[in-house]
């Protein structure tokens, strides 16, 4: 088994995530639709086998470790954004 655990103060990920999704250009960011995807799960995602799994991790073990930090950051942002899509990542 491998993963990440992600903890993070919600108030202020998600002013930092609304400020982000600005400066892309659209307001991606569905509040409601993660927070009832993560309470259907006790407060907690696990995504099951699927590309951006698989392909997060490959890259991850490939990085030096000071580097892994910065990277679960992206990917987290990145996650965030496929949870809030219109066809949300499987969990």
């Amino acid at each position: 088994m491998q993963g990440i655990l992600v903890e993070t103060d919600g108030t202020g990920a998600r002013q930092n995530l609304m400020e982000l999704c600005a400066r892309l250009g659209g307001p991606f960011l569905d509040v409601a639709q993660v927070k009832k995807l993560m309470l259907r799960h006790d407060g907690c995602v696990a995504l099951k086998a699927n590309t951006w799994r698989e392909s997060t991790f490959t890259v991850l073990q490939s990085l030096p470790v000071e580097q892994r930090g910065a990277y679960c950051v992206l990917k987290t942002v990145e996650l965030v954004y496929l949870l809030c899509s219109v066809h949300p990542l499987p969990i």
